[in-house]
């Protein structure tokens, strides 16, 4: 069978018209198709999670799924007061938010190895798991005892993310090393919401002469 987009595109159309969906036999009489052809769009459209059903009796109720979760409602609430307050202010809260999240994923990472204190490995295993498991792609490009360098080719926060989430990053990956060290300084060298195809993080374990030359916030083992 020769699939024809605009037959797809009608069906498309004519669910969407009726919310409580519609059935086979309707979709047909509208496009005036015999059932059999009808079924093989049907089946390649609902491969592509265009279209859906539920069981009525022996037919079948097409509609549109409708795709809502509670990730997607949280993140428009975020956005929503990030652009309703200054810089400061959404800095503040996101900060104080995000010391707090990264105390617990650093208690939560060293119940998982069984220490009281993690070493270079099991921080940086716990920086990018954890932060891969909030839809971010996290890569360790050096591992030092003085420093580590981490870059970051996907955004957690989405592609075009708020400056002021990048807050977010840098206070959990602040505090995760510096309860394990008992000092960090975080320096992002660039981001991805300043408009980069990556971000670049630099992350000091100790103070050095290196480190002193950066003006960044910096972590202590009781924050």
């Amino acid at each position: 069978m020769v699939f024809d987009s605009d037959i797809e595109r009608k069906i498309i159309e004519f669910v969407k018209k009726s919310p409580i969906g519609v059935t086979s036999s309707e979709i047909a009489g509208y496009l005036n198709v015999n059932r059999i052809t009808l079924a093989k769009y049907l089946s390649v459209i609902k491969e592509r999670a265009l279209i859906d059903f539920k069981q009525l009796g022996m037919a079948k109720l097409w509609y549109i799924p409708v795709n809502i979760s509670k990730e997607d409602v949280l993140k428009k609430i975020v956005e929503h007061m990030l652009a309703n307050l200054d810089n400061e202010q959404a800095r503040a809260l996101i900060s104080k938010a995000s010391i707090e999240i990264g105390k617990e994923i650093e208690s939560m990472y060293k119940n998982f190895y069984s220490v009281d204190r993690m070493n270079v490995e099991q921080v940086c295993e716990s920086i990018t798991d954890s932060m891969g498991k909030i839809g971010g792609k996290f890569n360790i490009v050096y591992k030092g005892d003085d420093k580590l360098i981490i870059s970051c080719s996907q955004c957690p926060f989405g592609t075009k993310p708020n400056s002021a989430l990048c807050a977010v990053t840098s206070n959990v990956i602040g505090v995760v090393t510096a309860k394990n060290f008992g000092y960090s300084k975080v320096i992002l060298k660039k981001t991805i919401a300043q408009g980069n195809n990556e971000c670049r993080i630099i992350v000091y374990l100790k103070k050095t002469k290196e480190s002193e030359k950066e003006k960044a916030k910096e972590f202590q083992s009781t924050d």
